[in-house]
């Protein structure tokens, strides 16, 4: 599809005529709306989506850059704060620096929730923003430990540089990084957060089995295999939680890998989304009543006369119409599950128009802003009470946050930080 094919299948009309209207009370009656998670309510449908940092201390609690960011997201008033990748043991860490959360680490973490909540509550009135936390094992992305892999997937192994001959996890193994998950949870319920997301996107460990259509034994193969691992800890974590304790996870709606290699296994060119359906309605199932959803950015291709992979990277605003659109279908498909969009930092000052929209129409029930967050720290009082944002003020899509991360030093905004500035400049 092509771009503007995306735009009308979601909206239905002509955003350019839109702009040119008074759309505020639109913009603010759809996100102020209260959004109830099991006994929780979300004050309102923004979601602070997580943006994964090097802040913690060696012992992986959070340093102060970290916390002073997650500060600020309280501050700003969002109904939903999604904190970024938490690892679940010391080998999950991608850095020496990624946030580490075991019974050693609780108590620096709940100090620093109780401000939070403490922040929050005075920012919304009276009630703190629910307080998820990501929780990851790295796996074959790791850059400070031995990189684990779950199968071999060319596409995979050629984003992370894996040799054909590369060791496979064995099912034991896998056993056991489900005894990690599961202890991670617990100790983020003793931290203070409200629920954990069993992180399964973005090619780290639970996205990777999604896709092992090659391997055998326990965890692979057919879709109850390939997904065994992520409804196990599921169901391990509801065992042991308590009651009101949130479990929910953030997955791709596809890879965009062709073939049978990525989740959805078509590619970007031919998705089918029947699968990702039938993944939602089994959480639903097991309770799972918030749903993150994201897709892979890049898209991969196979040349076949030289046999070489080619990375083509998809334009931004491209990319954020293609998950709208797909992000509509699973909504329509299963409408009793609540249901963070992703991207809509992408389309800057458009972002609280489009989200309210699909919001309205039923396509979308919290927009969800990563980039938006760090370049822009007004940005969510600015929607929720003038229904506008300020263009000049808005993430500009430079990719530069990202690359702070992959070179393992703190992560913000380039653009309007100079410290994050200086930080780049140093590269």
């Amino acid at each position: 599809m092509e771009r503007n094919e995306f735009r009308n299948s979601i909206l239905e009309c002509d955003l350019s005529a839109l702009k040119t209207e008074d759309n505020s009370s639109l913009i603010k009656s759809e996100f102020n709306r209260r959004i109830r998670i099991k006994d929780c309510d979300i004050p309102n449908a923004i979601c602070m989506q997580p943006m994964e940092s090097s802040g913690s201390l060696p012992d992986g609690s959070p340093d102060q850059i970290t916390q002073k960011k997650y500060e600020r997201f309280a501050k700003s008033g969002a109904g939903l704060i999604w904190y970024e990748a938490i690892a679940v043991s010391d080998e999950a860490r991608s850095t020496k620096k990624h946030l580490l959360i075991n019974d050693s680490t609780v108590p620096a973490f709940k100090a620093h929730l109780n401000t939070v909540k403490s922040i929050s509550q005075e920012a919304i009135g009276g009630e703190s923003a629910l307080l998820i936390a990501q929780l990851t094992h790295n796996g074959r992305l790791s850059k400070n430990n031995k990189k684990v892999i779950a199968c071999h997937n060319e596409f995979f192994d050629f984003q992370a540089k894996i040799p054909n001959d590369y060791p496979v996890l064995t099912d034991d193994e896998l056993e056991k990084i489900e005894d990690s998950f599961v202890e991670a949870a617990l100790s983020a319920e003793k931290a203070g957060f409200h629920g954990v997301d069993i992180k399964a996107c973005h090619c780290y460990l639970i996205s990777e089995l999604l896709s092992c259509y090659e391997r055998e034994g326990r965890y692979g193969g057919d879709f109850e295999g390939r997904t065994r691992f992520l409804f196990n800890v599921i169901d391990r974590i509801r065992e042991k939680a308590g009651e009101q304790f949130i479990i929910t996870t953030r997955i791709c709606v596809t890879d965009g890998f062709p073939g049978s290699w990525g989740w959805t296994g078509k590619g970007y060119s031919d998705v089918d989304l029947e699968e990702t359906k039938r993944l939602i309605d089994l959480l639903q199932s097991k309770g799972i009543d918030l749903i993150n959803l994201s897709m892979g950015k890049r898209a991969y291709t196979k040349d076949l006369e030289s046999n070489e992979i080619i990375v083509s990277e998809e334009k931004p605003i491209d990319w954020f119409w293609r998950i709208l659109h797909y992000t509509k279908q699973l909504k329509l498909h299963n409408k009793d599950v609540t249901i963070v969009g992703t991207g809509y930092s992408v389309i800057n000052e458009l972002a609280p128009l489009v989200a309210a929209i699909c919001m309205n129409k039923g396509y979308v029930d919290i927009a969800g802003f990563g980039r938006q967050s760090l370049a822009y720290p007004g940005f969510v009082q600015d929607i929720l009470f003038k229904g506008s944002l300020e263009k000049r003020s808005c993430c500009k899509v430079c990719d530069k946050c990202l690359l702070l991360l992959r070179a393992g030093l703190d992560v913000g905004c380039t653009q309007y930080d100079p410290y994050y500035a200086d930080l780049f400049n140093s590269l």
